[in-house]
Parts: structure tokens; sequence; C-alpha cells
């Protein structure tokens, strides 16, 4: 199969043409442009709101994530988000509940940052927590494949972006109408370590559980075996129609004889 023939081919069976495309970083894009052409920029009802959490409305907490302040917010989130979703999704193999988990992640990690730790912040949007989260996990997914140290370099360069922010209070690319909040890229980044973290020891812990499997099922099989076996040895006695046969049955299994000489 030549290599060209062999890409259209997946996991049991021939590859669809629309399973090449990254569509959850499609659709979380998609999301994020129809949630800014419908509600507009900053929707209120939308925001990261601290006060409008604690009253009960928590759903800020998913789609604060999805709000941007201005088109220019809008569009540099986006530019960042098409690459690292679709290098995710296609060269890491992170899709379906994988994307949704470092998501999930990220979404918590950053907003519990937001919340206890940054309490003087009142509101907050964008996608560029997140984005963080899949730029951590990318890094550190592609270094574990490659061992390639450029990507332990990517990783502390973002890192040491995020810091020169936070030195200076403002992000290093052009601003836009609501200031950076690097917290907020230093909570993502955690999370994407952690999403890496747990995702590796799941799947150890499941080859372990396989194997450890495997090996008592094995033993289960010997065991009944063994049972099977002893549990028909009387019933094989009264098969024996003549005493010669029962003298050839003890003169070839001899832990056989110990079982008649019970009866």
């Amino acid at each position: 199969m030549t290599p060209a023939a062999e890409s259209t081919r997946d996991q049991g069976g021939l590859r669809q043409p629309w399973s090449t495309l990254p569509w959850f970083t499609l659709l979380l894009a998609g999301a994020a442009v129809l949630i800014y052409l419908v509600a507009g920029p900053a929707p209120a009802g939308l925001l990261f709101d601290r006060a409008a959490l604690a009253n009960g409305e928590v759903w800020r907490l998913l789609t604060g994530h999805l709000v941007h302040s201005d088109p220019a917010h809008l569009a540099w989130n986006l530019a960042a988000l098409v690459p690292l979703g679709a290098l995710l999704e296609l060269r890491a193999g992170c899709r379906g509940w994988r994307y949704s988990g470092l998501l999930a992640i990220g979404a918590f990690v950053v907003d519990a940052w937001l919340w206890w730790l940054e309490p003087d912040l009142a509101l907050y949007c964008g996608l560029s927590g997140l984005l963080n989260s899949f730029f951590a996990a990318l890094a550190i997914s592609l270094w574990r494949e490659t061992r390639h140290p450029a990507f332990l370099l990517a990783l502390a360069g973002g890192l040491a972006k995020i810091a020169v922010e936070a030195a200076n209070g403002a992000a290093l690319l052009p601003t836009t109408t609501w200031s950076s909040v690097p917290g907020a890229h230093v909570a993502g980044m955690a999370a994407g370590l952690i999403f890496v973290w747990v995702v590796a020891n799941d799947i150890s812990v499941g080859r372990r559980i396989t194997r450890s499997s495997n090996r008592m099922g094995r033993r289960v099989a010997t065991w009944w075996s063994s049972q099977t076996s002893a549990k028909n040895a009387p019933e094989r006695a009264f098969e024996i129609t003549s005493p010669n046969d029962l003298v050839m049955t003890l003169r070839t299994a001899p832990d056989t004889a110990s079982r008649y000489q019970r009866w």
C-alpha cells in the first residue's frame, strides 16, 4: 500500500474525507463567531461577572470564555485557536472526550483562578485562558512523542511571555479594548499540564488493568478447568463396565486410584 493510500485508512476501515477536518476546533470557533455576531461585543448576560456569579448565574463560568470584547480580541483568539486546535486533533489525537475534557479542565482551572486568586477582577471574557491550555497540552504531547527539546523550549517561551506581560501589566501583542489577564494564562497552562498528566496516567493505568485482567482470566480458566476435571472424574468411574477397564484405569492414573479408594 502506498503512503497516500495508507493515509486514507483509519482504524476499522476507510477514513472518510470529513474525518480529516478538526471538527471540534471548527465548532468551537464557529460558536465564538456566532455568539459575537448575535450578542455583540462583551454581552452583559454572558460575561464572567463576579457579582452575577455570586447570585447563582453559573452559566457564565462557560460562556465567559466564548465572548469577546471587540473584533480584534475575537480575531487574535481565532488566529491562535484554529492552528492549535487543529494540531491537537489531527496531530496529537486529542478528539472526542479528550478534547471535551481539555476544555472542561481548562475552563474549571481558569475560573477557579479568577474567582479565588483574582478577587479584584470583576469582569472577564475571551478564549485566551483556554488557548494556553491547548498550547501547553500540545507542546507536552508532542515532546512525549518525539522527545525533541524544541517543544519544551516553546513551552518555556510561553511562560516567559506571560511573565513579561504580568510585569508590564499589558499584553505583548496589540492591545484590545479590555486589558490582558496574565493570571488566566498561567491557569490555562497549568490546566493543560494537568490534562496531559491525567490522560497519560489514565492510559497507563488502563494498560495495567488490562494486563492484570488477562492474567486473572487465565488463572480463573485454569482453576475452573481443574475443578471441572476433578468433578467429572467420579462420573467416569461409573462408565467402567468390566474389571479389565478398572485395572487399566488404575495403572494409567495413580491419582485416580485414591479417588476409587475413597469411594
